[in-house]
C-alpha cells in the first residue's frame, strides 16, 4: 500500500510541474543554496524512482531550455526590428532634405 501511495503522490508532483518548478529554482541566481540543494535532493529522489522519472527530467530541462532560447530570439528579432526602424527613419529623414 505504501509503495502505491508513493507512485500515486509521485505522479501527482510530475503532473502539476513539479520538476519543472525545481529545475527553475536551480536556475535562478536570486536563489538560496540551500534552496537550491534542497531541490537538487528532491530531483535525485525523482530520478531514484526509475528510468522513466529520469526520463521526465531530462524533457523537462530541454523544454526550459527552449522555452529561454525562444524568449532570447524573441527580444534579439523585436530588437533588430527596433534598430532597422531607426535607421530608414533617419534615412528617410535626410532623404526628405
Amino acid at each position: 500500500m505504501f509503495c502505491h501511495t508513493s507512485q500515486t503522490y509521485l505522479r501527482e508532483f510530475l503532473e502539476v510541474g513539479g520538476v519543472q518548478t525545481l529545475l527553475e529554482l536551480i536556475s535562478v541566481k536570486q536563489a538560496k543554496e540551500q534552496d537550491k540543494t534542497e531541490a537538487i535532493n528532491v530531483l535525485y529522489s525523482v530520478a531514484d524512482s526509475g528510468r522513466k522519472y529520469k526520463e521526465h527530467i531530462c524533457e523537462c530541462y530541454g523544454m526550459i531550455q527552449h522555452c529561454v532560447l525562444l524568449f532570447l530570439f524573441t527580444l534579439l528579432f523585436l530588437f533588430i526590428m527596433i534598430s532597422l526602424h531607426e535607421v530608414f527613419t533617419i534615412r528617410y529623414e535626410m532623404l526628405k532634405r
